[in-house]
Parts: C-alpha cells; sequence; structure tokens
C-alpha cells in the first residue's frame, strides 16, 4: 500500500509482529477460543496495530498514552477535535488522530513493548486483579 505525501498512512500503524502474536495466543487459547467463538465473541484478534482479547466474563481496558502522543507543535491539528460535544464522536476521532502514531511510538520497539508486558505481568494479581478497581 502507497503512503501519502509526508510517509503518514491514513489508517492504524501496523505491527508486524502482531499477527505471529495473535497465533500464537489462539493457539494457546484454543479450546476457550472454540467456545467463545460459537458464542459471538472473537477471541483473540487485532485490528491493524493492537491484540484484542474478547471473550466471555472479560472485561479489560488499557491505555498507554504516551507525553508526545498529542505533540504541542501540531496542535493545529487536534485541538478542534476537543471540542466535539458529542463524547462518542469525539472520542472516536481523537483515538483515530492517535492512531497515527504521531511522536516517538516507544512502544513500536519490541525490547521495550516486552519490557512492558513483564512489568504488568510481574504485578498481576498484586497491583491489580480482575474486579478490581485500577
Amino acid at each position: 500500500m502507497a503512503q501519502p505525501k509526508g510517509g503518514q498512512s491514513s489508517g492504524p500503524p501496523r505491527n508486524p509482529g502482531l499477527l505471529k502474536f495473535i497465533k500464537s495466543k489462539r493457539q494457546w487459547d484454543s479450546n476457550r477460543a472454540a467456545e467463545a467463538q460459537a458464542a459471538g465473541f472473537k477471541g483473540w484478534h487485532e485490528r491493524g496495530y493492537l491484540p484484542h482479547f474478547d471473550a466471555p466474563g472479560v472485561t479489560q481496558f488499557v491505555t498507554f498514552m504516551l507525553t508526545d502522543a498529542f505533540p504541542v507543535k501540531r496542535r493545529a491539528e487536534w485541538e478542534s477535535l476537543t471540542r466535539d460535544t458529542n463524547d462518542s464522536d469525539r472520542q472516536r476521532k481523537i483515538e483515530q488522530w492517535i492512531d497515527r502514531g504521531h511522536g516517538e511510538c516507544w512502544l513500536r520497539q519490541p525490547a521495550l513493548a516486552d519490557r512492558l508486558e513483564q512489568i504488568l505481568r510481574s504485578q498481576n494479581g498484586t497491583l491489580y486483579a480482575p474486579g478490581k478497581p485500577g
């Protein structure tokens, strides 16, 4: 796919290792995934840039917005998005803008993303747990 002038794509950034990651998670979770899919859940899937997990009884949401995701030097591009009076539309527009990958995008670097995953996993059940407010 050709990129627009300036090198920025109009969709979410692509993570080359994502499909491999999703495939491995599906293999690991194959029994429950088949049951979940039969019930209409997606199991492990992706939208091009982040892994997602959809299963019965699972509520989850983790967001990392790095400091440079909304660069001040590009304020003219994103400031109007914050004024939308419809909460849902405003959130969708802001997320689309963030998904373009402005800034350094540190978590695209496998070593940093892996380290963050290790930290989160090490705190599972201690710092946070299912049903425990964050």
